[in-house]
C-alpha cells in the first residue's frame, strides 16, 4: 500500500492526470516543466519547500496528502504559504480528517487547483518561496505523505 501510494505522489497519478486537459498544461508546462517535491513521515510534520528564485514565481499546480489514521483521530490543518493569491495572509488552509485506527486509510487530499473544471495555478509572489506544512497525523500513526507540485515562471 506504501508503494502504491508513493507512486500516486511522485506524478504518475492523480494530479498529473487531473491537469491533462487544463490551462497548465496547454498555457504554461510549454514554457517550464511541472516540478514535484515529496515527503513522508510517521507521527511527524512533513514540510514542502518549493525555494524562492529572484524574479520568479512558484505557480502550485496541486497539493496530495495520503496516509494513516493515528491512535485518536483528529482534524489537522495543512498550509500552503507564499501566494499572491490566498488574500492579505498569502497562505491557503486545508483541512484533513485522520481517522482513529492506525491502519485505517485517511480519505485522501488531492487538491488540482482548478477553476470552473479547468486547473489553473495558484501563483507565489515574486521571489518567494512557497511551503506546504502539513502537521503530524498523531500519536501511533506509521504512514504519512505529501506532494507539492508546480513550475516556475518569470
Amino acid at each position: 500500500m506504501k508503494k502504491l501510494l508513493l507512486a500516486l505522489l511522485l506524478g504518475t497519478g492523480l494530479v498529473g492526470h487531473a491537469l491533462a486537459d487544463g490551462c497548465v498544461l496547454n498555457t504554461f508546462q510549454q514554457k517550464q516543466d511541472i516540478q514535484t517535491w515529496a515527503g513522508t513521515g510517521a507521527a511527524s510534520s512533513i514540510t514542502l519547500t518549493a525555494p524562492a528564485n529572484p524574479g520568479q514565481r512558484f505557480s502550485v499546480t496541486g497539493i496530495e496528502i495520503y496516509g494513516l489514521g493515528a491512535t485518536a483521530g483528529s482534524t489537522i490543518h495543512v498550509t500552503l504559504a507564499g501566494l499572491n493569491s490566498a488574500g492579505a495572509s498569502g497562505t491557503e488552509t486545508f483541512a484533513v480528517v485522520v481517522p482513529a485506527g492506525v491502519t485505517t486509510a485517511i480519505t485522501p487530499l488531492t487538491y488540482p487547483i482548478a477553476s470552473n473544471g479547468v486547473a489553473c495555478p495558484l501563483t507565489g509572489l515574486a521571489g518567494t518561496a512557497v511551503v506546504l506544512t502539513v502537521p503530524s497525523f498523531g500519536s501511533g500513526n506509521t504512514f504519512s505523505a505529501a506532494a507539492l507540485h508546480g513550475f516556475y515562471s518569470n
